[in-house]
């Protein structure tokens, strides 16, 4: 905010300097001498404008930045403290596939040999009435 008053007095001394201009040097014709005044604060005007927006914009992106930084960390965190309490932490899309190679699990459930990523994990459950709760809980 404090660039943004600097930008903003720049331009209203900047629009005092060209009116004196045009006052003084235009005083024989006064109908161009208030046209370039008001040419001039309309000018200055829309400058101020869109430096206040260009300020809220840089603002916005910047909040929005340090706001996915944390995100991150903090997901990275929680990752990490679920990977120290848990046996097994399976990251599980809408369709309950596993997301990554997850190897701890592979090991868990004894198929090491194959690759379990896309495979959904309602085919590790040995019994149908543990799928169909999983399917109803999830």
């Amino acid at each position: 905010s404090d660039r943004l008053r600097l930008v903003c007095s720049w331009n209203v001394l900047h629009c005092a300097i060209v009116c004196y201009t045009c006052y003084t040097h235009w005083t024989d014709n006064t109908e161009i001498a208030s046209t370039l005044m008001l040419f001039e604060l309309w000018l200055d005007s829309v400058l101020c404008v869109m430096s206040a927006r260009a300020a809220q914009t840089l603002r916005d992106d910047t909040r929005c930045e340090v706001d996915a930084d944390m995100l991150r960390s903090e997901s990275s965190g929680l990752w990490d403290l679920l990977d120290l309490v848990c046996d097994v932490v399976v990251q599980l899309d809408d369709q309950h596939r596993i997301l990554d190679g997850a190897p701890r699990f592979s090991a868990l459930v004894m198929s090491q040999g194959r690759d379990v990523k896309g495979m959904r994990l309602q085919e590790f459950m040995p019994l149908e009435e543990d799928k169909e709760a999983f399917e109803r809980c999830a």
